[in-house]
């Protein structure tokens, strides 16, 4: 399987430029599910908070180019 880029948007937008090399979508799934918990562990979530969703997506492609694989949301109500 070719890398997955994990991306997210917290009040600005990071983009992955390396990659994780992971055997299945099984396994990309817990790779995002444990990226979003540290983004909401270690990054400043005040923009959530502020009303702006967190938004993580992966993608087949480095600095957000390429065909995205799913997206996870965070939004406030």
């Amino acid at each position: 399987m070719p890398l997955a880029y994990f991306h997210y948007q917290n009040g600005s937008t990071h983009l992955d430029q390396e990659g994780v090399d992971l055997p299945d979508h099984r396994a990309i799934q817990a790779e995002a599910t444990a990226t979003i918990a540290a983004v909401l562990r270690e990054d400043d979530v005040e923009s959530l908070w502020k009303g702006q969703p967190i938004r993580l997506w992966v993608t087949d492609g480095p600095d957000n180019t390429g065909k995205t694989v799913f997206a996870l949301n965070i939004i406030p109500e």
